[in-house]
């Protein structure tokens, strides 16, 4: 029987082959990556994903304060060279795709749902698992911070 990660591997490769897309990548909500697709090497996925986790999550607030009863399970972020869906997968998971901003993201998000239900029904990682059956975990806590001083200032007053 095929390993966890081959099978979660070859739902990320066929959902980038379908989709047409740059990159495929599943995360753990707390942003360390259980898969990522050929594409993100010059990409920091561990800030990537504790970024798209947070994002998601905020957004999660925010539609609760206004008084939404479910928070949002998909997120489309647009830009000039680039634009990343964020699909949530299961109460624990997300599934981010990183594609050029020309193509048609409706389609894109159709078929991260679907892809999304699949890796779903795959369960979460067995708890017996060696090292060589997950992606390594990294430390994104000095990343998240760089990312989100690179976004948002040092935080320093001028001086």
């Amino acid at each position: 029987m095929p390993r966890w990660l081959d099978r979660v591997e070859a739902k990320l490769s066929r959902l980038r082959s379908e989709a047409e897309v740059d990159w495929v990548v599943l995360a753990q909500l707390d942003g360390s990556v259980a898969a990522a697709s050929p594409g993100t090497e010059r990409i920091d996925v561990p800030s990537l994903a504790a970024l798209a986790a947070g994002s998601l999550t905020a957004s999660g607030e925010l539609m609760r304060l206004a008084g939404e009863a479910r928070p949002p399970r998909h997120m489309v972020h647009r830009g000039q060279k680039r634009s990343v869906v964020v699909r949530a997968v299961g109460r624990d998971r997300l599934l981010l795709i990183g594609f050029n901003p020309s193509r048609r993201a409706g389609l894109i998000g159709a078929l991260a749902e679907r892809a999304a239900d699949e890796l779903e029904a795959l369960g979460s990682p067995p708890s017996t698992m060696t090292p060589t059956d997950v992606a390594p975990d990294a430390d994104i806590g000095p990343a998240v911070s760089d990312a989100l001083d690179r976004m948002l200032g040092s935080g320093e007053a001028p001086g």
